[in-house]
């Protein structure tokens, strides 16, 4: 009762429980609807360890795991820099933490996963290339790490000379620029 015309999805939370959210369903207007039979199953823990620039634990950093199937759970690292997701659903979703976001895959057998979020290997640069003041469309970056002399990542520049090179690893490294039909 009480529930308008349109399209809902059904959703089933219980403690230690993994959610349970429907497939769309159609509401229509005096009718009853059966949503099927709903089966609740044990939830996986995701647990963690989030790092920062400097090799040491973060602490109080958010985490939020976004499942794809649209539900979200979130936490906060401890003095330790660990963090403890429970009851999520199997399958994928993201793990977003201090600006960096990793793709995680739960696997309906085990009951925890365990990650760790290095932030100093999330590091990016964003710029524009330049020629006489004026952007340089389409120019290649490579980043190149200075030990070892190996290109790490490489961007295209778009039409406005602007790019991104992500993820950088920890430690210094060399940027070098092509311009578009150069060898």
């Amino acid at each position: 009762d009480g529930v308008l015309p349109g399209v809902v999805r059904v959703r089933v939370d219980a403690p230690g429980l993994a959610p349970y959210v429907s497939r769309p369903l159609a509401v229509q207007r005096a009718a009853s609807l059966d949503a099927g039979r709903i089966e609740l199953v044990r939830g996986i823990r995701l647990a963690g360890l989030v790092l920062g620039a400097n090799g040491g634990p973060v602490r109080g950093a958010e985490v939020r795991f976004a499942h794809d199937d649209g539900a979200t759970a979130t936490a906060r690292t401890d003095l330790h820099g660990r963090f403890s997701l429970s009851a999520l659903a199997a399958g994928a979703g993201t793990l977003h933490v201090g600006g960096v976001a990793r793709r995680v895959s739960l696997p309906g057998g085990p009951e925890r996963v365990d990650v760790l979020v290095d932030l100093a290997l999330g590091t990016r640069v964003d710029g524009v290339v330049r020629r006489a003041g004026r952007p340089e469309p389409f120019v290649e970056v490579t980043a190149w790490t200075l030990v070892g002399e190996r290109v790490v990542v490489t961007a295209e520049g778009d039409a406005h000379g602007t790019f991104r090179l992500a993820p950088l690893p920890p430690g210094p490294v060399r940027l070098a620029v092509r311009s578009a039909g150069s060898a």
